[in-house]
């Protein structure tokens, strides 16, 4: 008989409280405006909402992820390091992440001026970063070089050792020619781990449109575009490890709830927490355990209906995953009777766990 013990949810924060960006990366759909850094009123509100998580649900608080735009050219980063409140919640969480690109603030000296800020404001924090690259960057050596050299100069700096997460905006605009990512994509992640000791995260930057379905269609082929190149890598090659965000179903995940302007937002997962502002992904009220549960099982009731409309859903293997992972909910949102899951690369994972090889 098995014994199978609790172990306590992890909770993750998105805040989405910067405005402004200097990058133009190509194929970015991050929101550069609409932002904004809580009150300190606002602030406590939110620390009380998840210190009764921590108390009360037995939440452990993992990471305090800072965006959506680069911190080092954000217009209101120096606003938001300043707040007694933003200090305060960071010291909750055992992470705090920040985004950045390393390529707008300036040159290395710039850089050097915002590792030591945060050196200054966080001491022995630990202190992580989302890189984001665009992939038809990555073979340009001056380019790497120099962003290399910006890493080095905050990890030689903050107290604590730090780590840079690459992240690939991966869309069918940011591949080269005849859509050769695919062919490349394992040159690309052997790059990230020689360079960055990490595989790379796959984003999906148009998730956080502002109007979900007047962007639909944009979304959509950026979905079935990223979801070509992992069924293939996946399924095909199951000698590869990639880093696949959240397509182990072997692997618990974090909770995670996303904050913007005075309201919390619950993110699908797919490919990572697909974070968006639409009416139909937004917590009532504040952010409680009793909320969060009302919630999901909500959204879990109604995505088995939705299965029913769906092509395949009702008899797929992997029904139950993409419910508990909203994929089911984001398709409705995104008015698509289409399969927008990574099936074969599921398919693939399933196989690895029995022990299997999948057959190409």
């Amino acid at each position: 008989m098995a014994i199978h013990t609790w172990s306590p949810p992890y909770f993750d924060l998105i805040f989405d409280v910067l405005n402004g960006c200097q990058g133009q990366c190509r194929g970015c759909g991050v929101t550069k405006s609409g932002q904004s850094i809580p009150t300190e009123a606002e602030f406590s509100k939110i620390i009380s909402n998840i210190h009764a998580l921590k108390e009360d649900s037995g939440f452990i608080l993992d990471h305090l992820e800072v965006g959506p735009t680069d911190f080092t050219t954000a217009v209101n980063t120096k606003e938001l390091l300043a707040s007694p409140g933003f200090a305060e919640l960071s010291r909750q969480f055992n992470i705090l992440y920040f985004t950045t690109t390393l390529t707008g603030a300036g040159n290395r000296d710039d850089y050097q001026a915002w590792a030591k800020t945060l050196r200054d404001l966080f001491g022995r924090k630990k202190i992580y970063f989302y890189l984001v690259i665009e992939p038809t960057k990555i073979d340009n050596p001056e380019l790497m070089a120099e962003i290399l050299a910006r890493v080095e100069i905050f990890k030689n700096t903050l107290e604590l050792p730090t780590r840079f997460e690459p992240v690939l905006n991966s869309q069918p605009n940011s591949a080269k020619k005849d859509n050769s990512l695919l062919r490349e994509i394992l040159n690309i992640t052997a790059e990230m781990v020689k360079s960055f000791e990490s595989r790379p995260w796959h984003a999906i930057s148009s998730s956080r449109k502002d109007d979900l379905t007047a962007h639909s269609a944009l979304i959509l082929k950026d979905i079935h575009w990223l979801n070509s190149i992992f069924n293939h890598w996946v399924y095909d090659r199951v000698d590869c490890d990639p880093h696949f965000q959240y397509g182990n179903e072997l692997k618990p995940t974090n909770k995670a709830f996303a904050w913007r302007s005075g309201s919390w937002y619950w993110p699908p997962v797919l490919y990572g927490h697909f974070v968006n502002y639409d009416e139909r992904f937004k917590l009532p009220g504040e952010l409680t355990a009793r909320a969060i549960d009302e919630f999901e099982a909500k959204s879990l009731v109604s995505q088995y209906a939705v299965a029913e409309r769906q092509e395949d859903c009702a008899s797929c293997d992997h029904l139950s995953q993409c419910a508990q992972q909203g994929i089911l909910q984001l398709a409705q949102a995104l008015e698509t009777r289409e399969c927008i899951a990574p099936r074969r690369a599921f398919d693939g994972y399933r196989l690895r766990g029995r022990g299997m090889r999948a057959n190409p």
